[in-house]
């Protein structure tokens, strides 16, 4: 676990800059952060539309990528999008 404190109080730039940060070696990475940047972040890296992200919401991002570097705008694919709400059925 690798905790950034610097994207506590960020920007989506930040987030990206972290992003492609991460070593090759890994094929998973997670990330937390805090509305609004991390919707906007994740806005950034899809290619459809994405409302804001509720609380306690998680996204599955997938990229078609050697290295985090090539992480780029509108290029994952969301896999997974689950919040409080999804899981109780609403």
């Amino acid at each position: 676990i690798i905790m950034r404190e610097q994207l506590y109080e960020s920007t989506k730039n930040d987030y990206i800059e972290c992003i492609h940060s991460i070593g090759d070696k890994f094929s998973t990475a997670m990330i937390f952060g805090h509305n609004p940047v991390i919707s906007e972040t994740a806005a950034w890296l899809f290619p459809q539309r994405l409302d804001d992200m509720s609380t306690c919401c998680v996204l599955g991002i997938e990229f078609e990528i050697s290295s985090w570097k090539e992480v780029a705008k509108k290029g994952g694919v969301m896999k997974l999008n689950l919040s409080p709400a999804s899981l109780k059925g609403e």
